[in-house]
């Protein structure tokens, strides 16, 4: 509506110069204002009561104008105005008015008149366009022709005007009869010659030729085969551009209308460049327009109309020929354009259209997203104010708005503007069924597939295969968006493949791709599009078919994309990133790194030109993290794989929480991560992995088509984690997604069958820790599905077959059938066969082999398999390219089972030592202490075959050297420590040691096996040929390094075992007694301290490794039944005397050989001091109290044996070590002259049972120890800050031991819940302490696999510098423990009277447990328990 106001105010003057008979008020400039801003109010043209003031106004401003251009203005005004009041109420038009809106006015018109009538009526249609007027012109100039002469000067030209006005009723109706006329007319005008406007005629004539030429081209289009008729337009629009070119070369240059035929040429010259595809015709009329708008000073009306064509003109060239600059001109024009022409001009609302169309092309080229948001804004604007009609029109302004958003969603963060692009799309295609209808399908396609990428839906896949199907199959075949759809449909058929399977969708997307790429010639705009997608759907080929052949075609397509794309183009990193996986596939499938070093490279550039914010960055930066870590993979450089991890870091931290590719981003870092814990055994990272893996999993929106695969990768992390950490609700959950993982693919799927493996993995984990029979057999025939569903030529069979060897393997431990054993070896003998030898997966595989053999010769006593056993085992030690681990496992099975008869015994000696000399190449130098545990851990027990091996090679000397350097590794190599022969290298020869060092870590990150979701290299090859030449390289660099560092002067034996001679020095204060077990033999080896005789070997025949198993169990069940509440007193007597039997066995098979040996035969005597003795037990023997062996029995008083009983703590005093180089070291220590003690009570922790005899203890050591003082607050952080000052620590409360992970082992301080003390906060301590006494249950507990290591509470304080350590093998009475505290610290103190002294420990802690056992003595839980580890 018009301003209401404004109206009001014009109404009251017209009525003051109507009363007064006086114009002079419409003159004035505030009603030429007021007027004015009517004028340009779009909501005049539709008001009739505005339409009626302004016409009167206009009325009474031409009466009262003399003759002249500014009467004629406001006569063509008053026109334009009343015109539709005319239409509603004649008789509200002045009546000297009527003659332009009625024909029966014209009858008293001359010619002349009705000409100059007719002229009126025409600009005030071409001003309004109201319709009925365009048709009065027509019958005015008729009017005027028959009014007329042949011979009048002006009947030309008024010829001239009708043709023009018939021209202009045609563009408003089509009617073909009025064009016709037109053109006849125009024909006949131009035919009067010699008149002074024949240029006009000649103008007018060339754009009634355009029309016709327009209109029959429409006519042609729907039938090719007409050439003539095609020959005829030809000829159409050549004579309308040559009649077009005299008007404008017969005008003098100071003509008024040259412009404007100039205009005309231009407007002619840019469809016959279009049709006969002249570019110097095109060139020609952008120039003309360019000339026109120059002359055009700013402001003037005509200017606007003028832009408007040269943005038409622009943007069509730049159609043809892609350049920027026109796109770039094309905004500028527009811009104007939209800001010239006044609001509701027809021809600004279609350059509001082609702005917005233009800045969203411009943005392909310059990337900058404000152009994005302007031309969105201006495709809204479009959109709104869209007149009604053409349902065709309003599609495509909902397709190009649509389009825009589609761009802003790919490059933006605003997955909104992805969801409103498929609305919009949705509404285009349902405006308009004619023949666009195609173009509308295929934008839906697109917005469809977009939308995909953010939320997932394989619906969304399903419907833009079918509306881009529609597009292709409407489209002609050639037309050129023919090919776009066609292109869009490939990668809509590669996506679904991708989401849910069927090759079928693959083969097509494929051969569409090479359909689209040949058609596309060089240098079109859509060609780098096309050759990406097409490398695209070549790489998923390829994966999908196991080969490689394909790979080079999609490495030339995808980098054929990179070469098409200008450097500046906001495409061309997308494409880079495409190349970048095209190389990782091509590595991945030949083995070689070159191809992963370009992918490097090349994706380290798309990084570097992406700003941060981009949304692409996130992308590219997710890529370069996996092609760092396939690079790592080839090269063992561990800086790549670190690098990989910070920049998935980045990738995640660069995406918004909201956007679906967070999730992406989540679960890549979650994998690297994953590989980097793997790799370098850093368990923090394990833990982020973890967490990371989750995040994606969680991200997800309901039914994405990445849900499967990322639960299959937290599958595998969380199985890596309980592996790591035994939790056992990781691998429940491992289990859980790994389930769902699987349920998400059907059978047949190609992606169904990794999933089935990563379940197999983590069933199979969860199967060993629970032994539970129905989760085994599960495990072995979800396994056994995985071998059935892979190709007996598919390189990852091999893995598959492993995984169910071992599962069968597993299964045979509860069921006992010998078929299921057979099976496996089937199984392992087929994975040996179709492994290439020389891939480092090679050896694992003979050792799966070997390890299947021998557990079936052992229960079908077929000794025939030991020759095959013996065989793979050989092959696999020898594989240079093989992980440390497996050549080690290989060369213990030689030590253990070759034939100690003949030179078998050399062997398995020479077996085991090469499997010890393999140890030092542990890389510990990166790690911290929990972690080097971790990896100590996994090499097993190889002590108890190495030293087996020496002494059948009747070598006693050299298995006690066998035994020093196979155990206790972490005391060995400890940094802190400031001894061993990497420090003494450091001072000789620091360069040396940064060499050994660094190889050391390289063959450590190349050992470790790579972990995937799907199991061993299901998803993408491994690149072994590779990672083998990798390992060979650092292999020759350890060798030699070795060899130039033991020609150094004093460095013959470094990184070589401790000799015999040096290690039995340290049994001068008396024997080390190492007890070990084997599968053929089990002894004890006595470390005498006699130079003489330094190694002493005491076979003990009665003991097996089974039995000491099944004493472990026995006793580990007694214990815990004693304090079981729910147990009777007859049934916990029953469990002390299990004990008791244990002790018994232990005395009769292990300790009295040993102490008979050494002459301990009984007490000593009065007055004599006790003798010592040092046990050192190997691997599970650690389990066992052999200082509380014995027939204690003996002791009741009735017992003939009382006065020497058979018990170890009658005849000696024990103390335990880890190794004999831990007891050197620890003997090197000494406290300092003032010792103080600090007592560390914690009787009532949260979570944790009370301990009132905490407090009570605390209190009488208080009061016993001189200067004790109890820490008031302990914690965490109190505590670990008052050892190094405190020489004596002793701790009263309870302890946490960790079965899988002793580092987490924990002693319960009131904050062990957030902050807990552990033992590998412990073990990491380098202090000069006296003596830890740790009053608290069950110190010396550790998992199996690091019973060598003594990873355990007390093992803790020994590694932190107390060379004296009281500990406990299991849970202690309250009563029992402050006894034998209050009996040990007395002694210490003498009584109470001075300082402890530590050294005193291991008689004092001798002498209270026997106190204890003669108050006690049918209740070994109670005085047997008290360990004491040190000097």
């Amino acid at each position: 509506m018009a301003g209401g106001d404004l109206l009001g105010d014009l109404r009251r003057r017209i009525g003051t110069a109507v009363e007064t008979d006086d114009a002079g008020e419409l003159f004035k400039e505030g009603a030429e204002r007021i007027a004015a801003a009517l004028t340009a109010d779009p909501g005049t043209a539709l008001d009739a009561d505005a339409c009626h003031v302004l016409g009167v106004y206009h009325w009474i401003r031409f009466t009262a104008l003399p003759v002249g251009a500014a009467q004629e203005e406001e006569l063509v005004e008053a026109v334009r105005f009343l015109a539709p009041v005319y239409d509603a109420a004649p008789d509200a038009v002045p009546e000297p008015l009527h003659i332009a809106f009625t024909d029966g006015e014209s009858d008293e018109l001359s010619g002349e008149e009705a000409f100059e009538v007719g002229l009126a009526v025409c600009r005030a249609y071409e001003r309004g366009r109201h319709l009925p007027l365009l048709r009065r012109a027509v019958e005015l100039f008729r009017s005027a022709i028959a009014g007329m002469s042949d011979s009048s000067p002006d009947r030309a030209m008024v010829v001239n005007n009708l043709g023009h006005t018939l021209r202009l009723t045609y563009e408003q109706t089509e009617d073909a009869g009025t064009l016709d006329e037109a053109l006849t007319v125009a024909r006949e005008a131009v035919g009067a010659s010699g008149h002074p406007e024949h240029a006009m005629f000649l103008s007018n004539l060339g754009l009634v030729l355009l029309l016709s030429y327009t209109r029959d081209k429409d006519r042609r289009d729907k039938d090719r085969r007409d050439k003539d008729r095609r020959d005829k337009d030809t000829r159409t629009l050549g004579e309308a551009v040559a009649v077009a070119r005299r008007a404008v070369e017969t005008t003098s240059p100071a003509h008024p209308r040259l412009m404007m035929y100039r205009s005309n040429l231009g407007i002619i010259l840019h469809t016959w460049a279009d049709a006969e595809s002249d570019p110097v015709a095109a060139a020609e009329a952008i120039e003309l327009t360019r000339t026109v708008v120059a002359a055009l000073a700013e402001g003037d009306p005509a200017r606007g109309t003028q832009l408007h064509i040269l943005l038409f003109a622009l943007q069509t060239q730049y159609g043809r020929t892609a350049e920027p600059d026109l796109l770039f001109e094309a905004v500028a024009v527009g811009r104007e354009a939209v800001t010239t022409l006044p609001a509701g001009h027809p021809r600004r609302f279609d350059c509001l259209e082609k702005l917005a169309v233009c800045l969203s092309r411009l943005f392909k080229h310059t990337g900058e997203i404000a152009e994005l948001r302007e031309s969105i804004a201006a495709g809204r604007a479009v959109v709104d104010a869209a007149p009604a009609g053409s349902s065709a029109d309003r599609a495509r302004h909902l397709h190009n708005l649509g389009e825009s958003l589609r761009t802003l969603a790919e490059h933006s963060t605003e997955p909104a503007a992805a969801e409103e692009a498929v609305t919009l799309a949705r509404a285009a295609v349902a405006a308009d069924d004619g023949p666009q209808h195609r173009l509308w399908l295929s934008g839906l396609a697109v917005a469809l597939l977009q939308r995909y990428e953010y939320v997932g839906g394989v619906s969304l896949l399903v419907e833009a295969v079918a509306c881009e199907r529609a597009a292709v199959a409407a489209t002609p075949a050639d037309r050129p968006e023919r090919l776009r759809s066609m292109n869009n449909l490939g990668m809509a058929l590669r996506l679904r493949y991708e989401a849910v399977g069927g090759d079928e969708f693959l083969d097509e997307a494929v051969d569409i791709g090479r359909a689209v790429v040949a058609a596309l010639p060089a240098g079109h705009p859509d060609l780098a599009m096309a050759l990406s997608n097409l490398g695209n759907a070549l790489a998923r080929k390829n994966e999908r078919d196991g080969g490689y052949e394909r790979a080079p075609e999609s490495i030339t397509h995808a980098r054929a994309a990179v070469d098409a794309t200008p450097v500046a183009h906001p495409d061309r990193p997308k494409w880079m990133n495409n190349l970048g996986m095209a190389l990782q596939a091509l590595a991945s499938h030949t083995g070689t790194r070159e191809p992963l070093e370009e992918a490097v490279t090349v994706l380290r550039g798309t990084v570097a030109v992406l700003p941060e914010g981009h949304p692409y960055l996130a992308v590219a930066l997710g890529n370069l993290a996996n092609a760092l870590t396939n690079l790592f993979d080839r090269t063992g450089e561990l800086t790549l794989l670190r690098e990989a991890a910070s920049t998935a870091r980045r990738a995640v931290d660069v995406t918004p929480v909201q956007l679906p590719q967070h999730s992406i981003a989540l679960s890549n870092l979650g994998r690297i991560l994953h590989f980097l814990a793997w790799h370098t055994g850093e368990s923090r990272l394990l833990g982020e992995a973890v967490e990371a893996a989750r995040g994606a999993v969680a991200a997800l929106p309901d039914g994405h088509p990445n849900h499967a695969r990322f639960l299959g990768s937290l599958g595998s992390v969380l199985e890596t984690s309980f592996q790591r950490t035994g939790d056992s609700e990781h691998i429940a959950e491992a289990v859980t997604v790994c389930r769902e993982a699987v349920a998400a693919f059907p059978d047949g799927h190609p992606h169904r069958v990794h999933h089935l493996f990563g379940l197999s993995s983590a069933l199979y984990a969860q199967a060993l820790r629970s032994r539970d029979v129905r989760t085994t057999s599960e495990a072995a025939a979800t396994a056994r599905q995985v071998v059935d569903a892979i190709p007996r030529d598919h390189f990852n069979r091999n893995g598959a077959l492993v995984n169910l060897a071992t599962a069968l393997v597993l299964r045979f431990n509860h069921d006992g059938d010998v078929a299921g054993l057979r099976e496996a070896v089937d199984a392992t003998r087929e994975a040996v066969a179709i492994t290439p030898p020389g891939l480092p997966s090679y050896a694992a595989v003979l050792n799966s082999h070997a390890g299947a053999l021998h557990m079936l010769a052992t229960h079908t006593e077929d000794t025939a398999l030991l020759a095959e056993i013996l065989s793979s085992s050989r092959l696999a030690a020898q594989d240079t390219s093989a992980a440390v681990w497996t050549r080690v496992a290989a060369y213990r099975s030689i030590a253990a089972l070759a034939d100690p008869a003949d030179s078998g015994a050399q062997e398995a000696l020479a077996a085991a030592e090469a499997a010890v000399a393999l140890l030092p190449q542990i890389g510990l130098g990166t790690l911290d202490l929990t972690d080097r545990g971790h990896l100590i851990g996994e090499a097993g027990s190889l002590a108890g075959a190495a030293a087996a091996a020496a002494l059948n090679a009747g070598r006693a000397h050299r298995a006690v050297e066998l035994l020093e350097q196979s155990r206790g590794v972490l005391t060995a190599e400890s940094v802190a420590d400031g001894a061993g022969d990497l420090d003494r290298l450091r001072s000789a020869a620091p360069g040396l040691v940064e060499a050994i060092e660094e190889v050391r870590n390289r063959r450590e990150a190349l050992d470790r096996p790579v972990p995937t979701a799907g199991g061993p290299g299901l998803g993408a090859p491994e690149s072994p040929e590779a990672r083998a030449a990798a390992r060979r390289e650092a292999q020759a660099e350890w060798d030699g390094l070795l060899t130039r560092i033991r020609s150094l002067d004093g460095f013959s034996g470094f990184l070589a075992p401790p000799g015999a001679a040096d290690l039995s020095a340290q049994a001068a204060g008396g024997p080390v007694v190492y007890v070990s077990a084997a599968p053929r033999r089990c002894d004890a080896l006595v470390l005498t301290g006699d130079p003489g005789d330094p190694v002493r070997v005491v076979p003990l025949g009665g003991l097996t490794e089974a039995e000491i198993v099944r004493r472990i169990v026995t006793l580990a069940a007694a214990i815990d039944a004693t304090s079981d509440p729910a147990l009777d007193p007859v049934g916990r007597r029953a469990a002390q005397r299990d004990i008791l039997g244990v002790l018994t066995w232990l005395w009769d098979t292990v300790t009295e050989p040993v102490l008979s040996a050494l002459g301990h035969t009984g007490p000593p005597a009065p007055g004599e001091p006790w003798p010592r003795v040092w046990w050192c037990p190997v691997g599970l023997l650690a389990y066992l109290p052999l200082h509380a062996a014995g027939h204690h029995e003996d002791l009741a008083d009735d017992s003939p044996r009382r006065g020497a009983p058979r018990t170890v703590l009658d005849r000696v005093v024990s103390s335990y070590t880890a190794t004999v180089r831990g007891l050197a070291r620890a003997r090197e220590r000494r406290a300092g002259p003032e010792v103080r003690t600090a007592i560390v009570a914690v009787p009532d922790a949260p979570d944790a049972g009370p301990l009132e005899g905490a407090a009570t203890e605390a209190e009488l050591l208080t009061g016993l120890v001189p200067g004790a003082e109890a820490l008031p607050h302990p914690t965490r952080s109190t505590v670990l800050a008052a050892l190094p000052d405190h020489q004596v620590a002793h701790f009263a409360c309870h302890s946490e031991p960790h079965r899988t992970d002793p580092w987490r082992s924990r002693l319960i301080l009131p904050d062990h819940r957030t902050d807990p003390l552990t033992v590998a906060d412990i073990g990491a301590l380098r202090l000069d302490g006296g003596l830890a006494f740790l009053s608290a249950c069950t110190t010396t507990l550790t998992a199996p696999r690091l019973a060598d290591e003594a990873l355990h509470m007390t093992g803790a304080f020994q590694l932190a510098g107390y060379p004296h350590v009281v500990g406990t093998q299991w849970p202690v009475a309250d009563r029992a423990a402050h006894q034998l505290a209050t009996d040990f610290y007395g002694r210490l103190t003498a009584g109470g009277t001075a300082p402890p002294d530590p050294a005193l420990s291991p008689e004092a802690l001798h002498h209270a447990v026997r106190r204890l056992r003669a108050d006690y003595p049918v209740t070994p839980t109670t005085w047997a328990a008290h360990t004491h580890t040190g000097v």
